[in-house]
């Protein structure tokens, strides 16, 4: 699963409708809207990349693994909304006029912070990677650089690869432990890594950099 239309450049003009960090706030919060959520937050993560780079999906994310923003929502995420976020143009949302947000075009403004997003959502984990090269070995279409990971059904991959979804728990009660009989969220949580100077060197994105001073 991936961005239907994620190519790099396509998403470099996008933004320019959402120019400003302050955008990914007032986005995440709509979409929550979208969802019946009745609560949002936030929080900066310090962590630096080198506490979880040790058994990774690939070893080019390493890079994603550093200072964080999160977001958190306590509704789970449909499989229309999740459809809905992997459309860039966000055209689906144009059927249901009681939606504010807008899961495609909306969701697009977290890349001007970071260059690969991802969520947890019920039993499901979804990364985004316009970049394909951060994960080359996970992903089966190219043209479609994403992955959609049914945690319970891939829980053999979740302790081979421990270290790539250790970031998330103990963030909002988030808890991703294998040995629990099942592994999901009840609500949505957004990891934004934030774009570190080395990636906005090679970004097709934005080479803009962010930061806590950001």
């Amino acid at each position: 699963m991936g961005q239907s239309e994620p190519l790099t450049r396509r998403i470099k003009n996008l933004l320019e409708s959402y120019k400003d960090g302050l955008s990914v706030r007032k986005e995440i919060i709509q979409n929550a809207d979208d969802a019946c959520a009745t609560k949002v937050c936030f929080m900066y993560d310090e962590r630096e990349k080198e506490t979880y780079g040790k058994k990774l999906l690939d070893k080019n994310m390493l890079e994603c693994q550093g200072p964080s923003l999160w977001a958190y929502n306590n509704a789970k995420l449909t499989n229309e909304d999740l459809l809905n976020t992997t459309k860039v143009s966000g055209a689906t949302k144009g059927i249901d006029t009681t939606k504010i947000g807008k899961f495609g075009l909306g969701f697009c403004s977290v890349y001007n912070l970071t260059e690969v997003p991802s969520f947890i959502t019920g039993d499901h984990m979804v990364i985004f990677i316009p970049h394909s090269d951060y994960l080359t070995d996970a992903l089966k279409h190219k043209k479609q650089p994403g992955l959609k990971m049914h945690m319970q059904r891939n829980r053999k991959i979740m302790i081979r690869k421990h270290s790539q979804f250790e970031p998330f728990n103990g963030v909002f009660g988030c808890n991703l432990d294998t040995s629990q009989k099942e592994i999901t969220f009840e609500g949505t949580l957004f990891r934004l890594p934030l774009r570190s100077r080395q990636q906005a060197v090679s970004s097709e994105i934005s080479s803009i950099p962010y930061d806590k001073s950001k």
